[in-house]
């Protein structure tokens, strides 16, 4: 508890708990491992914040790492300036690192303004983990990157300005609602190497792409709200490992822009619409199939 000056690298090997208000002052590229179980209980008044020493120096990354940190809770979080790290040979490639471990849960988490690596949050080897409150601002490319994990789920969440995706799924499963994105550099969810998203309940608007799926990835989305994006759903082959292209079914939502409705979809993948409102120009390519 209290104020915690991190000014090298800090790997937390016992159980932690983290007490309401606790504010960590981390100096340049340093970065805190926990690599057994974490119960980090802030309050919305109170929360537990990372932030940088020194205001004009990146630090490096949280990370939950190995099968010990099974069951941790983070509650009430800010993290604040961090980027990534190389820790005992080990890459972390964002500021919120969740590694090789299962049963997490987050709730009330703001990450914002990283810097120098690919990701904001990234989660790799991982399942069961779960996000209620997931707010992302200013990513410096990707806000979410999820690599061969299963059942990741996200609700009651917003990324707002990501550089590149707001989320990336590779050889992944993910559950996603009430969600928010917006103003992402490239798509705001791309689904990618055989992975499986459901996303419902959720808008993503003002990208370059909505939801693109590839390499055998499948995707529907249910009661969602595709807006103003400059591409709103595409699929294609990128990977040939895979064989095969994306697919897309959007059921019982919408999809609007003031300029065009732009549907890619490739011979070897397809868009499948149901019971879906168009709103405003239409322009389909490839195989985008419209079931009213």
């Amino acid at each position: 508890e209290g104020d915690i000056f991190v000014n090298n690298n800090l790997i937390l090997k016992k159980e932690v708990k983290i007490k309401k208000g606790t504010t960590f002052y981390l100096s340049e590229d340093a970065s805190i491992i926990f690599k057994n179980k974490v119960l980090a209980e802030g309050t919305s008044d109170n929360p537990i914040i990372f932030k940088r020493n020194d205001k004009y120096k990146k630090w490096g990354t949280i990370a939950i790492h190995g099968a010990k940190t099974k069951g941790s809770l983070f509650k009430n979080i800010v993290i604040d300036g961090g980027s990534g790290d190389t820790v005992d040979g080990i890459n972390y490639f964002s500021s919120l690192s969740v590694h090789s471990t299962q049963n997490i849960n987050f709730k009330n988490i703001l990450v914002k303004n990283n810097s120098n690596y690919d990701d904001m949050v990234h989660i790799v080897y991982s399942s069961n983990i779960n996000f209620d409150q997931l707010n992302l601002m200013n990513a410096h490319k990707d806000a979410i990157d999820i690599d061969i994990s299963e059942n990741i789920y996200f609700k009651n969440s917003k990324i707002f300005n990501s550089g590149n995706d707001g989320l990336d799924l590779m050889d992944s499963s993910a559950i996603i609602d009430k969600t928010f994105i917006t103003k992402t550099g490239d798509k705001g969810i791309s689904v990618g190497e055989g992975s499986k998203l459901n996303l419902s309940n959720s808008t993503i608007e003002n990208s370059n792409y909505g939801v693109a799926s590839k390499d055998g990835s499948k995707v529907n989305i249910y009661n969602t709200l595709l807006k103003d994006n400059n591409i709103q759903l595409s699929t294609y082959q990128k990977n040939w490992r895979y064989g095969d292209s994306g697919f897309i079914e959007i059921k019982n939502s919408k999809i609007s822009s003031k300029k065009e409705n732009l549907l890619i979809g490739d011979n070897n993948g397809n868009i499948k619409i149901l019971s879906t409102n168009i709103d405003g120009q239409l322009r389909k390519e490839g195989n985008v199939f419209i079931l009213q």
